[in-house]
C-alpha cells in the first residue's frame, strides 16, 4: 500500500495497491480482494496495476473498478519474470 505515487498529484487521498503477489493462483482474488477492501475503508478511491489474466480483475471490475489506463506486457521466451496470475505489480505512473 503506498500513499505517494506520481499519480498522488492527480489523487492525493488514493491509496495506490502493489505489489501484491501470491504463490497459488487460487488465491490471487482473494489476496486483492482484502488488500482492496482495506484500502477502500481508508479512502474513496483505490488504483492499481492488475494484469489482464489475473483472477482479481473480473472481479474488481463488477465491484465498479474501471480501467482507465491499459500497457502490454511482452516476454521473449524463458521463464516469465512473474506469473500474472499471481501478482499484480507496483504500477507505473498511476
Amino acid at each position: 500500500m503506498q500513499r505517494r505515487s506520481v499519480g498522488s498529484l492527480w489523487y492525493p487521498e488514493a491509496y495506490r495497491v502493489g505489489p501484491v503477489g501470491v504463490v497459488d493462483p487460487h488465491l490471487a482474488a482473494g489476496g486483492v480482494g482484502a488488500v482492496t477492501a482495506w484500502a477502500l475503508q481508508h479512502s474513496g478511491i483505490v488504483r492499481m496495476a492488475v494484469p489482464g489474466s489475473h483472477p482479481a480483475l473480473p472481479k474488481l471490475l463488477e465491484a465498479g473498478f474501471e480501467i482507465t489506463y491499459a500497457e502490454q506486457f511482452m516476454h521473449g521466451g524463458g521463464q516469465e519474470p512473474f506469473d500474472p496470475a499471481c501478482y499484480v505489480p507496483s504500477g507505473g505512473l498511476y
